[in-house]
């Protein structure tokens, strides 16, 4: 207990030096102690290395696929020195529908109704070298994408979407600031990268990850960028651009070993059915478009002008009694995914139906309805939705 003098026992200015002393020995907290979620090796810190995620972190990728890598390494050709310490993280999104993320257990969970501030440090390099499995070749993965951040309760599990970035196109380290507010509570942290959207096709892109902040309790009053709008150009590192080296050989396909098949080449694009079209020139894979077949609004029976369409494929299934298809059914993004699911799906059913009431064997016919989740043009426009409501013929075998 700091003793207090009496007033009368008060001299001058130097009597009170031992007082202020007394004072300064026992200081009071202005605020409270900030609350923070730590993450485990936020700056990505470990060896270089391929196919495996820095310490701390787990792969939450897909399986069959190469985890994320430990930065810069020469094998990528990304030499581009890390924001902060020795290494940072390289993820990529593929051709063949992929991406890569990782994810950590926190040391205590998000809690719901409570925001978060945080940041994070990424780029682009405008060189990531890697084979595909589209091409056997190598290609680069140079594309712009953009990073996602999930919470979950067990290890990648992708329960609930706190925010997303914008595209990082920059190739200079760039500080992306975000605010989260989970509406449940979150015992694990997921980071992924994704293509830009809408998303026309899969591509090969990259982005680098840096110097990840703690999850910090905010005001959720405060003008803090939301997670999901961070669009600001935010602060920039003038690290000095990766020296580009020449482009690689292309690698030519692997031989299989002896014993074993030749692997399958990748099937042709789409193109649209027409007469024409002849059984010994399909391949399994192959996808062909029913240019003139036509539904009425949120419908799945055909309408009348679109029998002719029907009949063309029935004569090529009847002259073709080997093949088998699948038909696919798919829509634009307007409606909610739960109807685009089943609208795709009625309308594929109907196709079927039609050919099999005909004459072709069930057997021989599968439909499967992809909703809005293979657009091939861009929903943005009128024009591009049209394209995207539109049913597909898939060949499963040909003899």
């Amino acid at each position: 207990m700091i003793p207090f003098a009496p007033m009368a026992n008060i001299g001058p200015t130097k009597n009170m030096l031992p007082f202020l002393l007394l004072l300064l020995a026992y200081p009071f907290s202005s605020s409270a102690q900030k609350e923070e979620i730590k993450l485990q090796n936020p700056s990505f810190e470990d060896f270089n290395k391929i196919g495996s995620p820095p310490a701390g972190w787990r792969d939450c990728g897909f399986t069959g696929e190469t985890p994320p890598d430990v930065n810069p390494h020469p094998e990528f050709y990304v030499t581009r020195p890390a924001q902060n310490g020795n290494t940072y993280l390289g993820m990529v999104t593929r051709d063949n529908d992929t991406w890569e993320g990782v994810g950590q257990r926190l040391e205590k969970p998000l809690q719901p109704g409570k925001c978060y501030a945080f940041s994070i440090w990424l780029c682009r390099s405008d060189t990531y070298r890697s084979p595909t499995k589209t091409t056997r070749q190598v290609e680069f993965f140079t594309q712009p994408v953009k990073v996602v951040f999930w919470g979950g309760n067990s290890d990648c599990d992708k329960a609930e979407k706190l925010g997303e970035t914008a595209v990082v196109s920059n190739t200079d380290w760039k500080k992306y600031d975000l605010k989260f507010k989970p509406t449940r509570s979150l015992q694990y942290f997921f980071i992924e990268t994704y293509y830009q959207t809408p998303v026309l096709f899969a591509y090969n892109g990259n982005v680098l990850v840096d110097n990840a902040s703690s999850l910090v309790v905010i005001s959720c009053d405060t003008n803090e960028p939301v997670a999901a709008n961070d669009n600001r150009p935010g602060d920039r590192v003038n690290t000095p651009p990766a020296k580009i080296p020449p482009a690689p050989k292309p690698v030519e396909p692997a031989k299989p070993e002896p014993g074993k098949p030749e692997p399958t080449p990748p099937a042709p694009g789409p193109v649209t059915f027409n007469e024409t079209l002849k059984g010994a020139d399909m391949q399994v894979g192959q996808t062909f478009q029913m240019a003139n077949l036509y539904f009425p609004a949120d419908s799945a029976t055909p309408r009348p002008i679109s029998f002719k369409e029907l009949d063309k494929l029935y004569d090529f299934l009847v002259a073709n009694p080997k093949i088998s298809i699948e038909v696919g059914g798919h829509t634009n993004n307007v409606p909610k995914d739960a109807f685009c699911d089943d609208l795709s799906t009625r309308r594929a059913k109907s196709v079927a139906d039609y050919l099999i009431k005909k004459g072709i064997s069930a057997d021989r016919i599968k439909y499967k309805g992809y909703g809005k989740r293979n657009p091939i043009a861009d929903n943005s426009t009128e024009a591009g939705r049209k394209k995207n409501q539109r049913v597909e013929i898939k060949i499963l075998k040909v003899d």
